[in-house]
């Protein structure tokens, strides 16, 4: 049994800005992520773009300047066509006369004048190990699964994983819950919510009046990439020969491969009382449709595809009912004026 500081569980971006602050500030640390590499979404996902403004001087600047000394690895697109009706889909093209600082505004600007980051799954996510690695004090155990934890009254003494080494108990002093469906927070018994909450409860002018079984749309991202030869690759066996169509939010790689992300392929609550198994076969077999649409339709027959990414693109799930939730009323007012979250002259952002 290992004994931490802290243990975080799910190796996300979350989770991993979580660990590498945390071992910035002198914990030992303990990252347990149950893919073969970090970054969740942001890689095995497909979600390989940050979006106009989400960067900043901070982790994400670090990551962009590793990633810049290797080749094809990095790169800031522009919008180079935007979405119609005859052709509903968006494509931003990397440009080498852009440089990080033009990917940090956003507000204020018409959409043609975004411009976002545009990385490689595997270089970001080994950027991101070698960050961690760098503190000295993070484990970072990758294939390594939650599968349940040890209380003592109201606080949580260890986790079990499990890896294809066996099976662990991690001992820690603190734990971060960073899974997409909270199961460290759920084992333990913790209150969750799913769906949209009614006004009343939190005073949100955006919420619905009453509860609203409604969750963001699920995508499934996938690759192409360009051939000499134009062909219309065959459906799959077992997929239906039927014309499905949908908005789609592509991003050109480096190496001139493009990134496709259709816009939703299926409803999130749809997929969530689906369950993984059964959803994510149904995303698979709509996005064999699209990309048959995309080659016969649209003149993508000079592309070929490359992979569906291994995680759907589950953007909404279980939320945790804290002592203290980020609400949209903190979000306007900026939280650094909120009394909640401070303490002895100290800002705390959840």
């Amino acid at each position: 049994m290992m004994t931490y500081d802290l243990c975080v569980v799910g190796g996300g971006s979350g989770g991993f800005g979580a660990a590498l602050a945390a071992a910035r500030r002198g914990l030992r640390v303990c990252l347990v992520e149950h893919g073969p590499m970090l970054g969740g979404n942001s890689t095995l996902g497909g979600v390989n773009t940050w979006e106009p403004g989400i960067g900043g001087p901070g982790f994400p600047a670090e990551l962009f300047q590793l990633l810049s000394r290797q080749p094809n690895a990095i790169g800031v697109s522009h919008a180079a066509k935007h979405y119609s009706a005859e052709q509903p889909w968006g494509l931003s093209r990397v440009d080498p006369t852009l440089d990080y600082r033009s990917s940090l505004r956003r507000s204020g600007l018409e959409g043609r004048y975004w411009t976002r980051v545009t990385f490689e799954p595997g270089a970001l996510a080994g950027a991101m190990a070698a960050l961690l690695a760098a503190t000295g004090r993070v484990d970072l155990r990758l294939g390594a699964r939650f599968v349940g934890a040890q209380c003592a009254g109201d606080r949580i003494q260890s986790v079990t994983i499990e890896s294809a080494a066996g099976s662990e108990q991690v001992t820690a002093a603190f734990f971060v819950d960073s899974t997409a469906q909270l199961r460290l927070a759920s084992a333990v018994g913790c209150a969750t919510a799913l769906g949209c909450e009614p006004r009343s409860l939190y005073h949100e002018p955006s919420a619905p009046p009453e509860h609203r079984d409604q969750l963001n749309g699920v995508s499934l991202c996938f690759r192409i990439t360009p051939v000499a030869t134009p062909a219309v690759e065959p459906l799959p066996a077992g997929v239906p020969a039927e014309r499905l169509t949908r908005t789609i939010s592509m991003t050109e790689y480096p190496n001139g491969d493009l990134n496709l992300n259709p816009l939703p392929v299926m409803e999130g609550i749809e997929y969530h009382r689906l369950g993984e198994t059964v959803g994510r076969r149904i995303c698979e077999q709509r996005v064999y449709q699209i990309w048959h649409w995309l080659q016969t339709t649209h003149g993508f027959d000079r592309y070929r595809l490359q992979c569906l990414f291994p995680f759907t693109g589950v953007r909404e799930g279980p939320r945790l009912v804290g002592r203290s939730v980020l609400t949209e009323n903190e979000v306007r007012a900026g939280c650094q004026h909120d009394r909640k979250y401070r303490r002895s002259g100290h800002v705390f952002k959840p």
